[in-house]
């Protein structure tokens, strides 16, 4: 069963729980990610994080425009034990999920039902007290299966930096699913508990707006917060207006934030090199 599995993903995130499956030696006899992106000035087709992967460590992979009947019948053939998604960034049709003989299951770096949708982690920096890990039977609502394991993800101060909460959200959630799979391979069957639907709460897609503040009327935590959720995409950054009239857009690189209180470190004014935040106060006035 541990090498009998087919992996749906796309993003970093996806590509960290693979890396953790593949310590406990599990392997994915097929990866299913998106196809490539057109980026950059030179419009160049740039592939995604776990297509990389997949190539890199000698993994099948395929990245369908549709997820339509060509891909449907391909699937079949591969004849997976069980599936599983993580950051995939589609959803997927019914019967596609019900091909694996043992079902189909996702990674949601959450405590659904809270934050449903595409910006979970940078969600709940921005508005709570803490995270966690879901591990669900994917169905074909957004985030809405049966629960099969879920876990708080632990820390020592709050808010935390985004890419610590992607790294550990990644251990737990490949734990939880190698955990899975042992019960399969041992003709046990898991719990599942329904969401409690009514307590949902929807995330959304942040854009590079959204990292914008406002020094003269945002607070220590929402400047620290959103500094925790947005670095290093989409960033956070405030309008400098010097004394000439000039307004300066200014990228937040490093804070300190403890007890309450913020120290801005470093800072990275449009058309200028990093400098500390006390440099950037002398020079532009």
């Amino acid at each position: 069963m541990k090498n009998n599995f087919v992996f749906f993903g796309t993003d970093d995130f996806a590509v960290m729980v693979l890396e953790n499956l593949l310590r406990d030696s599990v392997r994915p006899i097929l990866i299913v990610t998106t196809p490539d992106t057109v980026k950059g000035r030179g419009l160049e087709l740039a592939q995604s994080p776990v297509k990389k992967w997949a190539k890199e460590h000698d993994i099948e992979v395929c990245a369908p425009e549709k997820l339509d009947e060509t891909f449907l019948n391909f699937y079949k053939e591969k004849n997976p034990g069980v599936t599983l998604v993580t950051s995939y960034g589609k959803i997927i049709p019914k019967k596609i999920l019900e091909i694996p003989e043992y079902k189909t299951f996702n990674i949601h770096p959450s405590l659904l039902p809270l934050w449903r949708g595409p910006s979970p982690i940078e969600s709940a920096i921005l508005n709570d007290q803490k995270t966690g890990v879901s591990l669900m039977l994917l169905d074909e609502k957004m985030d809405h299966g049966q629960i099969v394991d879920q876990q708080v993800v632990k820390t020592d101060y709050w808010p935390i930096e985004k890419k610590v909460i992607y790294r550990e959200s990644a251990k737990i959630g490949s734990t939880m699913f190698v955990n899975l799979l042992n019960k399969i391979q041992n003709g046990e069957e898991s719990s599942l508990v329904e969401q409690n639907h009514d307590d949902a709460t929807y995330c959304k897609k942040f854009e590079k707006k959204d990292g914008e503040i406002d020094m003269n009327v945002d607070n220590a935590e929402t400047i620290a917060r959103k500094f925790f959720a947005f670095t290093p995409w989409p960033s956070v950054y405030f309008f400098h207006t010097r004394e000439n009239g000039q307004k300066v857009r200014v990228i937040i690189k490093d804070i300190e934030f403890k007890n309450g209180e913020l120290k801005i470190l470093r800072v990275l004014p449009e058309g200028r090199k990093e400098m500390d935040y006390k440099s950037f106060l002398k020079g532009f006035k």
